[in-house]
């Protein structure tokens, strides 16, 4: 589900996956500005006989200047906040197709401080409710 999410976020923002936006975590070559897209709580919580429920995802950005590191995160924001009850295509979580039915936001990007490199960092937390297809 985390590819389908990057995907969709880089096509929506304009942004290149593998250079500006990651599914995961940072890649090794220590990148200054960037965004990475990480699952919160692992695969998708779906209610048992329901069909359906939420995954969750942590927006990480960083930036060598408090500015780009906000820029970033605030650009992804609109995107999602703006466009966020948007059906996404399924998606396959191991043996199961999800459909997205909406995400949102949950607050505006935060700073929280920087990195050991001096790096701005924001991060904010995206509930994408699902269910079955």
């Amino acid at each position: 589900m985390i590819k389908e999410l990057v995907t969709y976020i880089s096509t929506e923002a304009s942004l290149t996956i593998g250079t500006d936006i990651h599914a995961g975590w940072f890649p090794q070559d220590e990148l200054t500005t960037g965004t990475a897209v990480m699952e919160f709580g692992g695969a998708p919580q779906v209610l048992t006989g329901t069909g359906r429920g939420q995954a969750m995802f942590e927006i990480y950005t960083r930036g060598a200047t408090y500015h780009t590191a906000r820029d970033a995160a605030m650009a992804i924001y609109e995107v999602l906040r703006i466009k966020g009850k948007v059906v996404l295509p399924t998606i396959t979580s191991g043996d199961t197709v999800y459909v997205v039915e909406q995400m949102i936001p949950e607050g505006r990007p935060q700073h929280i401080g920087e990195d050991e490199k001096r790096r701005h960092e924001f991060t904010f937390t995206l509930h994408c409710y699902i269910k079955e297809a």
